[in-house]
């Protein structure tokens, strides 16, 4: 039977380990594997009455091509390391304006109907994790299906 699984990618070492993973440890011929990268909308800067309202539309500029840069970067990334295995796939940006990456890939999971999300750790310390939070942290606790979380392996580290 097969399944629809979503593999998750950020542009880390993280993230291309757990694609690795799937690939060697958990693939099957016959899965659809859907990858995403959540591309986050920059916010623009507080104004100031006094100061006079100016859009710094340079630096917003600059920072939605950096921004379409690396999800092109990531989807070429995909390609590459899926297109040998000759699978089923399909990889797509998500948008995130409200800077809710956990949300929108639960979100793109649940309209996929995917059977397995697949992530990779972004190596928070105990500490970091507890004050701000992870997006895999959040993945793990709101969605609908079964998540891998995957490690970095240890020759990597």
């Amino acid at each position: 039977m097969s399944r629809k699984v979503l593999v998750a990618v950020d542009g880390s070492e993280h993230s291309h380990a757990a694609l690795d993973w799937y690939l060697k440890k958990c693939k099957r011929d016959d899965d659809m594997l859907y990858g995403c990268i959540v591309k986050q909308q920059p916010s623009l800067p507080t104004f100031s009455f006094k100061a006079g309202i100016t859009v710094p539309h340079e630096e917003w500029e600059e920072i939605l091509k950096k921004t379409n840069e690396r999800a092109n970067k990531e989807e070429e990334y995909f390609e590459m390391t899926v297109v040998p295995t000759k699978m089923k796939h399909e990889f797509e940006p998500l948008l995130d304006p409200d800077n809710k990456p956990g949300e929108r890939i639960c979100e793109h999971a649940r309209n996929k109907k995917v059977d397995l999300i697949i992530m990779g750790t972004r190596g928070l310390n105990t500490l970091r994790r507890t004050l701000l939070g992870s997006v895999s942290d959040y993945v793990l606790h709101h969605a609908h299906v079964p998540i891998a979380i995957v490690p970095m392996p240890e020759e990597a580290k």
